[in-house]
């Protein structure tokens, strides 16, 4: 998987413990690994089993973080949005800033 906005994560791990730091960056090298080829959610459960998707998004638990990402599986892309602190995970505002909003139905 190819992980895209690599920088931004390396930002934003700045800002939290050392032990979430060190976890995220071994998630990102799972990631990132050459063996690593999900083709839907259920191949990313075999590989993390807490991971949760939330409409078109993924959360993964670092550390008691969550870490937020959209992913493309067929372009085999992981797009970084966000890592929150599980408070600010659960008021839910990071969904309006980061999901894409639902077309209407017409």
């Amino acid at each position: 998987m190819r992980f895209i906005k690599r920088l931004n994560l390396e930002r934003d791990l700045e800002n939290v413990p050392s032990e979430v730091k060190k976890s995220a960056l071994a998630w990102l090298s799972v990631i990132e690994s050459e063996d690593t080829k999900w083709e839907h959610f259920f191949d990313i459960r075999d590989t993390y089993s807490s991971v949760s998707r939330v409409e078109e998004l993924y959360v993964f638990n670092i550390k008691g973080h969550r870490l937020i990402v959209g992913i493309n599986f067929k372009r085999q892309a992981i797009y970084y949005k966000t890592i929150l602190l599980h408070d600010e995970y659960m008021e839910g505002r990071w969904k309006s800033q980061y999901a894409r909003p639902k077309k209407a139905l017409s």
